[in-house]
């Protein structure tokens, strides 16, 4: 069962969609396997956590992700695309309360498993860290069956295609706000900022940047789910393209970790794909 983040509800779909805007002109760098695993995640770690998409700390208990790192970049070099190199970094912030306001899935909270002093096996820390370990494996493992089961990617269940629009305005006046991360929303003032500068220097040209739509509908309705801005401009033919889904958690402190507590809820996710062996080199859709 997913999360039908728009509707705030359960819904017995197997699929999500969410839409993606490229901004930058660096867009053609990102590979279409990174844009692709991003929109995927943008969907469905909300659906399996059991969040409805809204701006943190709003009325509707909604949350939105963290801006997206573009880790490959440091990654693919040193470990080549069999290897794991197509990297991204991406988080959730759930709120206080071990995230109940907002996530109807339990999560495993820091304060049940703290050693109480009475010993120092440090039995406690390894309880936790397998609740944490047993999350992350049905995390991983629900992605990975979604990706086997994303058919052709136009074959009735889940269909994905991209829309060019004219500017960001156009984009936000037509998907509406809930398209940008947390650190897309940061920096749109300075986006502006900076255009206005242009169009000021320049005279009336317009200075408005084009961006990029991607959409993934599910369902013979082609339902949407969700909205997010990603730093792409293409997607992989299908999501079976993706190949192998890991979350990479040996290192908590620099790739995935789980926070939960009264003070804090908080799930940052460092994933890694691995192509199909024929299709190691996935720098654009096919």
């Amino acid at each position: 069962r997913f999360y039908d983040h728009h509707h705030h509800r359960f819904t017995t779909f197997h699929f999500f969609q969410d839409y993606i805007v490229a901004m930058s002109n660096n867009a053609n760098e990102v590979p279409a396997i990174i844009t692709t695993a991003h929109l995927l995640l943008r969907g469905i770690v909300p659906a399996f956590l059991g969040c409805a998409i809204g701006d943190n700390g709003d009325s509707s208990g909604g949350v939105k992700p963290s801006a997206f790192q573009l880790t490959y970049r440091k990654d693919l070099p040193q470990l080549g695309p069999e290897n794991g190199g197509y990297t991204g970094k991406i988080s959730w912030n759930l709120g206080k309360r071990h995230g109940g306001d907002c996530c109807a899935l339990s999560l495993p909270r820091e304060e049940d498993y703290e050693n109480d002093g009475t010993t120092n096996d440090g039995s406690d820390n390894a309880e936790w860290e397998g609740q944490v370990e047993e999350f992350w494996k049905a995390l991983e493992s629900c992605v990975n069956s979604f990706i086997q089961n994303g058919g052709s990617g136009n074959d009735g269940d889940i269909s994905m295609a991209v829309k060019e629009f004219s500017s960001e305005d156009e984009a936000l006046e037509e998907c509406g706000n809930l398209i940008m991360d947390a650190g897309q929303e940061a920096s749109r003032a300075k986006r502006l900022k900076k255009l206005q500068k242009e169009k000021k220097k320049e005279g009336n040209v317009d200075a408005a940047v084009p961006v990029t739509a991607g959409q993934i509908t599910v369902g013979g309705n082609n339902d949407v789910f969700s909205l997010g801005l990603l730093h792409g401009n293409q997607l992989l033919p299908s999501l079976r393209h993706l190949g192998q889904f890991k979350i990479l958690r040996e290192k908590p402190q620099f790739e995935s970790s789980l926070i939960c507590n009264k003070k804090k809820c908080e799930v940052n996710i460092k994933f890694s794909v691995i192509p199909p062996s024929e299709d190691a080199n996935v720098d654009a859709a096919g």
